[in-house]
């Protein structure tokens, strides 16, 4: 789904590179960038009617097909980066977006990124309170696109490859994306004035792998490892650089002359408020979406008792 100017396509290439390569070229994969091949975020319908084989996608774009598929990307004031990897790496995860993806025979493979938080808002221009908010046009992913309309933003979801200039024209007073190293290679401190940071909105994000049912089928034990141990091995890689790499990408808009704000409190005490009855309305209106919600909740307490962030 992503453009090639985000440092994820760069984690793809070398996650394609890897199963080639692992495989002595008996599975070749070559990747391509969002949009040309299927419209970008429309990548699990690419699947679903065999326009692709595999795709790396995120679950936020498939909340019209999938409504429970949302807190498989991110869930607000949920788990960390760290707590997800583990949530999803220790077979909780995989196992519920197995039974997510069954839903419309597609095979769940692997978790495939694990993104830094993000900045909550990066806006051309100052936002102070509430009242800021009422009307502030917004790119949006996924569901803190429904919490925000509640507080009087316009939300748009665009692809990422279509953000930089969408506010440059001015269509967008400001947009949530990823992390600043991310947001540093997409040039968006030319477009931008102000970032906002809180790890309320996203306290991570990340993109999973799936496959047609019948192509997976169709490979080999060996081969199906092989995909899976790429994936996971640079899911690991691309977590530890993110972190490495996120004070560098502050710095970077710091240099450049963007102001870099703490989000403000009444702002960032209603998103809350506004996120957790969300989720108590979904999760009451939708078995499985409860049972996803009720076991992230789960984990985050058990890695909190261990101290994990």
């Amino acid at each position: 789904h992503t453009s090639a100017g985000d440092v994820f396509w760069d984690n793809l290439q070398r996650v394609a590179k890897m199963i080639t390569n692992a495989s002595d070229g008996r599975l070749v994969v070559t990747p391509h960038v969002g949009g040309s091949v299927v419209p970008a975020t429309k990548e699990l319908e690419g699947v679903m009617d065999g326009s692709l084989d595999i795709a790396a996608t995120d679950s936020a774009f498939h909340r019209g097909i999938l409504p429970a598929a949302g807190p498989f990307c991110t869930t607000m004031g949920g788990l960390t980066m760290v707590q997800q990897f583990l949530w999803y790496t220790s077979g909780r995860g995989e196992k519920l977006a197995t039974e997510l993806y069954d839903q419309v025979d597609v095979q769940y493979v692997a978790f495939l990124s694990c993104n830094a938080p993000e900045i909550w808002l990066s806006s051309a221009d100052s936002v102070k309170t509430l009242a800021d908010m009422k009307g502030y046009n917004m790119r949006v992913l996924g569901e803190a696109g429904d919490v925000l309309a509640k507080m009087g933003v316009n939300t748009v979801m665009l692809p990422g490859g279509e953000v930089y200039e969408a506010t440059a024209r001015g269509t967008l007073d400001g947009f949530d994306y990823s992390s600043p190293v991310t947001n540093w290679k997409m040039g968006f401190q030319e477009v931008i004035n102000y970032m906002y940071m809180s790890p309320t909105r996203a306290p991570t994000s990340n993109a999973i792998l799936l496959i047609r049912k019948d192509k997976w089928a169709e490979l080999p034990d060996d081969l199906k490892l092989v995909i899976q141990g790429a994936a996971r091995y640079f899911t690991g890689q691309y977590l530890s650089e993110q972190t490495a790499l996120f004070e560098e990408g502050l710095s970077n808009f710091r240099d450049y002359g963007t102001t870099i704000e703490p989000l403000p409190k009444e702002i960032d005490e209603e998103f809350m408020r506004l996120s957790a009855e969300y989720y108590d309305e979904q999760a009451a209106k939708d078995p499985f979406y409860a049972k996803v919600i009720k076991d992230q909740r789960e984990w985050k307490a058990i890695c909190e008792a261990l101290g994990v962030q």
